[in-house]
């Protein structure tokens, strides 16, 4: 690292002095500087995995394959992809750079491995594999490292989603049966229901603030499936979509403002966005065999409005000054204790320097960053709070 990092967190105020506005005034967030990573049948039977723009615009391909490439995870800081394929022969777990460069092969077991999802630091990713006969919960470092199994039931686990906090996990289970929504320690340990009704119900995923759950119940297998909300022990449960088709796969968006879903309601798989409470549903532009979408930020975006900065009262805002010869100061605001990082990272997504990382109480901060060996050119500064990751861009001359 040719860079000299000098580093002050200080105390400023209290959070609760600080004024914060989201949104466009109608219950949606622009979503601007996010995409939606999502597999495809664009090309074919064999599916395919792209990305684009929140609103529909850019769709990139990400993946050239004769097989499967599906279930896409895009990680916290928006910079790798998570994915399971066929092209070895098993589904196995993969990981590739946001641009589709560098794809990984991370698992290597005889049964099936899939569904994966990242931890909230993007550590590690939690998977589905039935190596051992059943459907069970596995996790292993980000390296594809340290593959640890977590449940030991006679049933089915499945569909692994990590809570904001990165303490619990949540799953799809059938112990009764008929599946239901179940939530675990992280390490598999304190298994309880959270909504085990007498339908089936699946694909539960954590709100970004942790306090609601985004799921599906199924009407009717082939025909009718509905995404319903919860809160996220289990009670108030609301029916977002009703319609003679199969809906599902609901995912939120960074911020929590908007969810985004796949529906055959017009004869084919298509992704629609709504408000968390089921109104404005609306097709993605272009969308045409899509499937399986995860949504996450955008590491290079720029030229954003502040307000697209804060998220849930977690905010960071543009380094002073910018552009800069020597030193910068970066200020960020908490509202509640959670675990900080905030990193320096290249053009190539490369770290350079890790700005903060520990554990802080609510509040605002304040770090000056010193580069004099840093190279000029132009750079990106991170913040993970929690599952919720910020980022701004700077210039050094």
């Amino acid at each position: 690292m040719n860079s000299s990092i000098i580093i002050f967190l200080v105390f400023l105020l209290p959070f609760e002095n600080v004024m914060i506005n989201h949104g466009n005034g109608q219950g949606q967030s622009s979503q601007n500087g996010t995409s939606i990573v999502f597999q495809t049948e664009r090309h074919g039977p064999n599916e395919e995995i792209y990305i684009m723009n929140a609103d529909g615009s850019n769709p990139v391909r990400l993946t050239f394959n004769n097989s499967r490439d599906v279930c896409p995870c895009i990680s916290p800081d928006g910079q790798r992809i998570a994915f399971s394929s066929t092209r070895n022969g098993n589904e196995e777990i993969y990981v590739m750079n946001r641009d589709g460069s560098n794809q990984q092969r991370l698992t290597t077991s005889p049964g099936l491995d899939c569904h994966p999802d990242w931890s909230p630091d993007g550590s590690q990713i939690a998977f589905l594999s039935e190596r051992d006969g059943n459907y069970e919960i596995y996790v292993m470092d980000s390296d594809g490292s340290n593959q640890t199994r977590i449940t030991f039931n006679t049933w089915q686990d499945q569909l692994p989603d990590w809570s904001p906090d990165g303490t619990k996990i949540l799953f799809s289970s059938n112990p009764s049966g008929t599946h239901g929504i179940y939530i675990m320690n992280a390490n598999g340990s304190g298994i309880q229901p959270v909504n085990d009704g007498p339908l089936q119900e699946i694909m539960g995923r954590w709100s970004p603030d942790g306090t609601k759950i985004v799921f599906v119940k199924m009407i009717s297998f082939s025909q009718q499936r509905d995404v319903w909300l919860m809160d996220s022990d289990g009670g108030n449960e609301q029916q977002l979509t009703v319609n003679p088709a199969i809906d599902e796969d609901a995912c939120w968006s960074p911020d929590g403002t908007m969810i985004v879903f796949q529906s055959d309601r017009n004869g084919l798989y298509q992704l629609f966005t709504m408000n968390p409470d089921g109104s404005n549903q609306t097709l993605i532009p272009g969308s045409q065999g899509d499937y399986w979408p995860s949504w996450g930020i955008d590491p290079s975006a720029t030229a954003t409005p502040d307000n697209e900065h804060f998220i849930r009262g977690i905010y960071l805002y543009q380094n002073v000054p910018n552009p800069f010869s020597g030193r910068t100061l970066i200020e960020f605001g908490i509202p509640e204790t959670l675990p900080i990082v905030l990193e320096l990272v290249d053009q190539n997504g490369i770290v350079k320097a890790v700005l903060a990382n520990e554990i802080l109480p609510a509040g605002n901060y304040m770090t000056e960053l010193t580069a004099e060996n840093l190279p000029s050119g132009v750079y990106y500064y991170m913040l993970k709070a929690g599952k919720t990751c910020l980022v701004r861009k700077m210039i050094l001359y």
